[in-house]
């Protein structure tokens, strides 16, 4: 971060939006579950947005990988 900011507060926004954005891309996991015939149209390169999970679980992914028993 190359500008200086007269206020604590404005300078503190842009460090954790820049920790965030330097952050995406940096967590991988596993998810195991039921699959539903909804579910059968998730594909690798594709996005999914978990809820309902933990704080660092829970947002957006992209799956990298599939596999339907």
């Amino acid at each position: 971060i190359k500008h200086t900011y007269n206020e604590e507060a404005d300078a503190k926004r842009v460090a954790q939006a820049k920790l965030d954005a330097l952050s995406r891309g940096t967590s991988s996991g596993n998810l195991t579950m039921p699959c539903t015939e909804k579910m059968l149209n998730i594909m690798a390169e594709g996005k999914l947005v978990l809820e309902g999970f933990r704080e660092g679980v829970a947002g957006e992914w992209v799956v990298t990988r599939t596999q339907y028993d």
